[in-house]
This record gives structure tokens, sequence and C-alpha cells, in this order.
């Protein structure tokens, strides 16, 4: 049971919820409290994507996608409807450059978009994966986009 002295009074408590969340404007638009990237997933791994974009979801981003394994998109998309699920890679295709470079494609256009990117949650260590990792880590920082 808690002492009285560790009961916080409700203007105090207000005030620091107040310093800590930003106000909401009618000028704000969906994607003002932040744009993450997520690039991971795996057929082995799906939770690991959905962790970290949900967790950005909810502590204020608003907008959270995940790239990840043709094979996981369905798994990630059905754990919430919150998240953007792209499918960008078949992990079984035996072409490890070309499947690498269709990653990097297809997270290109979404890219300019983020405020980051996280890489690697889930990813696995399948060549296609870390192929197309690498790619779109040297774009992220050659675009100043940081990158977790």
């Amino acid at each position: 049971m808690a002492s009285a002295d560790a009961v916080v009074p409700w203007a105090d408590a207000r005030s620091a919820v107040r310093r800590l969340v930003p106000p909401l404007t009618s000028t704000q638009h969906k994607g003002a409290g932040g744009r993450v990237g997520v690039l991971g997933g795996s057929l082995e791994y799906t939770g690991a994507p959905y962790y970290a974009a949900a967790s950005a979801l909810q502590i204020g981003a608003d907008l959270a996608w995940v790239f990840c394994a043709d094979a996981a998109a369905p798994a990630i998309k059905a754990y919430s409807p919150e998240l953007v699920v792209i499918p960008c890679y078949a992990a079984a295709r035996a072409d490890v450059e070309s499947e690498g470079a269709a990653l990097a494609e297809t997270v290109a256009p979404w890219a300019s978009r983020l405020h980051v990117l996280t890489v690697g949650p889930g990813l696995g260590r399948g060549a296609a994966a870390l192929a197309g990792a690498a790619l779109i880590v040297e774009r992220a920082n050659a675009a100043d986009l940081p990158v977790v």
C-alpha cells in the first residue's frame, strides 16, 4: 500500500502531463506528431517490428510504417490496423542482389515521408534482407534521415 507521501496532488500531476504531452491544435495534420518507419520482420519474427512500430504510436507518433518480408506482412497487419504494412521482399528468392535492390527500391518512395527509420527488429539473417537493409541505411544516411 502506498504511503500518503507518495500521492501526487492532481494539480501537480496535471501540470506534469501538460509539459510532456504537446497540445493538439486544429492546424495539425496526421503525421505532425511523427512519422516512423520500421524495416524488419520475417516469416519467423513478426512480433519485433510490430512492437517497435506500435510503441512509436503509443508515445505520440501519428504514423508508423513497417517494411517487411512478404511472408510476414499478413501477420503484422493482423496485429494492428493502425500500422501501414508494406511487404517489400521475398526472403525465399535466390537472387540476393536483385532482391536486396528491390527491397531498397520499395522503401525509397516512403523514405522522404519519414522522420526516423528503425532498422532490424525481426529482420532475421537472410542475405536479401541484409543486402537491402545495407542499401537503405546508405540512402538514409545520404538523405540525413535518422536511423536507429
